[in-house]
């Protein structure tokens, strides 16, 4: 199932991560994303649901988390994914006025990625 939600621009990441994790996550399942995400929050959060945050902690951290590259890894194909999408002038200027025809546009360039 893929989960999305629209914000502002100068607004972060990571606030936004536990509430499009949430309906997704079952036990025994891996939280894989960049270092945007690094936060004791989000990772107890993630822990508390029972899934493995693979997230590449901040080098300034006192105290480094588990870190493993092999499953940080899979990232690659969303980043794939993201810069498909980019190719796409419209979508990585934002020239659509309202939230609803820039979210309609992205469904149907997904829809002609992925099932096609």
């Amino acid at each position: 199932m893929l989960n999305w939600k629209l914000t502002a621009g100068q607004q972060g990441d990571c606030p936004q991560a536990a509430y499009l994790l949430a309906p997704h996550l079952a036990p025994a399942c891996e939280v894989v994303a960049d270092s945007a995400y690094d936060s004791d929050g989000l990772r107890g959060w993630i822990a508390s649901e029972g899934a493995l945050a693979v997230i590449p902690p901040n080098p300034r951290r006192k105290y480094v988390p588990h870190f493993d590259p092999l499953a940080y890894a899979k990232r690659h194909h969303i980043e794939q994914t993201f810069n498909k999408l980019k190719q796409h002038r419209r979508l990585a200027t934002r020239y659509d006025k309202l939230d609803s025809s820039f979210e309609a546009f992205i469904c149907a360039r997904i829809w002609t990625l992925y099932l096609n």
